[in-house]
């Protein structure tokens, strides 16, 4: 060892090099027992390797051995809070600032234990108190930012945010906030301030801007010149930041998009692209928006047979230097994806300008998809009639397809999810759980699943190999190691010889003919004393899709491009009364599989409370409580309760019904 082993343990730490950190911290332990300094260092490191249990041994051990120190105790605190010990965790951070009153991060840590208790008012006034004590801390205003937004002060959270942002410009944490905060407004008049933040927020590759659409468009529609020009207004970086980045959920602005579209080929039929060319920026961008919806634009004869004219002229004199070509190939992208085309499959998608985007998107990803899926080990057979429908609706058309990381907005490891519903004694909860996504489709919850538990293994399995051809490419994108990807039908998982800890099943059962048989099977991989998440769908919740299924259904379209195209366009010409309307507030609608899952599904059943509860006392499984992303209601007692109260405000569960049960030890 170094003549000062400690010193050397310290710098591995603020090097990042964790496990060299916890390698030197226990030989310092080894060497002197009584080395406080020692075991808050190991408590940290092992903090940040993921393995909770052994971080809290060590800093319990640290506050043993030096009472007085106000570090060990916040970082105690921060550790008992991510078991979801809330009551000691708090003990610990007011004692930190008993001992220093100056400790920034103390105040700010009790707010986070503060709010999980629902104490939001106490929690506010600790981030404040963060907040002056130490102004240059990014995660103060970051956290009360948040905390405003979710209570509905979005100018305050704004505010908040920005602090955050110019403290940590390089913190994804601090933008995805600022997003969240910014998506609820909606703009009447011009504001450069939040034009320039919005088209940051979508365009940032580290945070899912995605739900900002609707507060873009507010902004684009507020320049007097959006009903003539609309071309020179997506022009602008805001509206190509829209284009490119998220599905805009507005009929108005579809047409548009799909009037500009045909006005473009149009130009290129004439031979005006010659002449007065359009900006390649603006035609990549386009394409983007066609593909991310998956062109369930409007396209009428003429234009399929103009396409066909165009695609021939692509594929038959591949230039990717002339400027026409790069023209046309990017126009082309706006009505089918390229990868649908093996000319145009050697495409390179080298440097940064609009068409090597566009083709990363439509080429290069795809093709990657379809070689992970050929690889993809299968656990089990698919030989249910049942299973075998879904998986054939998923292969052609996975879903739901997602571009950056999921949010962590809201979502905390399981011991800190299950102290929102009782307290559980130590040991009961294990911190680092094995975990199994059952359905995990393309992969976005499994990736946030495995992000919020970094020392976990996370078993991800689906019946689509397109799905989890998607999955795997994201999560790898993302640098996530913890989870595997596996295809395997829910109701043969019985064979696994591995049971889990934490179960995650969501949006999948009510696509079983059978949902309780699938059910049971997840019961039996749950070891005693496990948890299990799910998500079903609400028969109340669910009126509006119900009667645009029963409409569709009555005019006959089939679920292919075609027929979901002219089945979206009646629902759209529908009076606002009538009661398929809703479904065009959900964001499946705006995009072809979207559409599919959410009115073309191939098996779909929708629950009641009353059913759950059925379900649950058959499984012989302990009901803890609804989750729920906003607007909790108010506590209930008992399942009946919340069967009246949803009987009474019927959009209560008009996503899915999220909740938690437990296998009994």
């Amino acid at each position: 060892m170094s003549a000062d082993p400690f010193a050397e343990a310290a710098q591995a730490f603020q090097a990042g090099r964790f496990d060299e950190a916890e390698r030197l911290a226990r030989q310092v332990l080894e060497r002197s027992p009584g080395h406080a300094q020692a075991a808050h260092l190991l408590g940290v490191a092992l903090f940040q390797l993921g393995r909770a249990d052994e971080a809290l041994a060590a800093m319990r051990r640290s506050v043993a051995l030096a009472p007085g120190s106000d570090a060990a105790h916040n970082d105690l605190g921060r550790v008992l809070f991510e078991h979801g010990e809330l009551g000691e965790a708090e003990r610990h951070c007011r004692r930190a600032i008993e001992l220093n009153p100056r400790n920034a991060m103390a105040h700010n840590n009790l707010g986070n234990v503060l709010r999980a208790q629902g104490l939001a008012a106490e929690a506010e006034a600790a981030y404040r108190r963060a907040c002056e004590t130490d102004p240059r801390l990014p995660l103060a205003p970051y956290n009360l930012g948040t905390l405003l937004a979710a209570r509905g002060d979005y100018a305050g959270a704004v505010e908040s945010l920005h602090a955050a942002v110019r403290l940590a410009p390089g913190a994804a944490a601090c933008w995805q906030g600022l997003a969240d905060a910014v998506a609820p407004l909606r703009f009447s008049g011009p504001e450069p301030a939040a034009a320039h933040d919005i088209a940051v927020c979508l365009s940032h590759p580290g945070i899912d801007g995605s739900h900002l659409a609707e507060a873009a468009l507010s902004l684009l529609r507020s320049d007097p010149e959006f009903e003539t020009r609309t071309r020179s207004v997506l022009g602008q970086p805001l509206g190509l930041a829209l284009l490119e980045n998220a599905i805009v959920p507005d009929w108005d602005f579809e047409r548009r998009v799909a009037a500009l579209r045909r006005g473009l080929l149009l130009a290129w039929a004439e031979g005006s692209f010659a002449r007065e060319p359009p900006s390649e920026r603006l035609v990549c961008a386009l394409a983007q928006q066609c593909f991310l919806a998956e062109y369930a634009h409007e396209e009428s004869a003429d234009e399929a047979g103009l396409v066909a004219r165009l695609r021939d002229s692509v594929t038959a004199a591949a230039a990717p230097d002339a400027a026409g070509w790069r023209l046309a190939c990017a126009l082309l992208g706006a009505y089918r994806p390229l990868a649908a085309f093996s000319a145009l499959r050697s495409l390179r998608s080298t440097g940064e300008d609009p068409l090597a985007a566009l083709v990363r998107r439509q080429i290069a990803d795809p093709l990657e998809e379809r070689r992970i899926a050929a690889q993809l080990p299968a656990l089990t057979p698919i030989r249910d009639s049942g299973s075998v429908a879904v998986r054939e609706q998923y292969e052609a058309n996975p879903y739901p397809r997602w571009l950056r990381p999921p949010s962590l907005a809201g979502a905390h490891p399981l011991a800190l999810k299950v102290a929102a519903y009782r307290r559980f004694a130590p040991g009961e909860v294990p911190a680092q759980p094995s975990i199994l996504v059952a359905g995990c489709g393309t992969g976005r919850h499994a990736a946030l699943t495995a992000l919020m538990h970094p020392g976990s293994r996370v078993l991800a399995v689906d019946l689509s190999r397109a799905s989890l051809g998607y999955a795997v490419r994201r999560a790898r994108e993302l640098g996530i190691g913890n989870v595997e990807f596996a295809q395997a039908d829910l109701l043969e998982l019985g064979s696994l010889e591995e049971r889990f800890d934490l179960i995650e099943c969501a949006g999948v059962l009510h696509h079983l003919d059978d949902p309780l048989a699938g059910w049971r099977v997840l019961r039996g991989l749950l070891r005693p004393g496990g948890f299990m998440r799910l998500a079903l769908y609400s028969e109340l919740g669910r009126h509006d899709v119900s009667a645009a299924r029963e409409f569709i259904a009555g005019l006959g379209h089939a679920p292919d491009a075609p027929g979901m195209r002219a089945a979206r366009a009646a629902i759209a010409a529908l009076p606002a009364a009538h009661p398929a309307r809703g479904v065009m507030r959900s964001l499946d609608f705006w995009s072809l599989s979207g559409c599919r899952d959410l009115l073309f599904h191939a098996r779909e059943q929708r629950f009641t409370i009353a059913r759950i509860a059925e379900c649950v006392a058959a499984l012989g499984m302990e009901f803890l409580g609804f989750e729920f992303e906003s607007d909790v209601p108010p506590a209930l007692a008992s399942l009946d309760d919340w069967a009246c109260y949803e009987s009474e405000h019927p959009d209560t569960f008009a996503h899915m019904y999220q909740f938690w049960v437990r296998r009994p030890r």
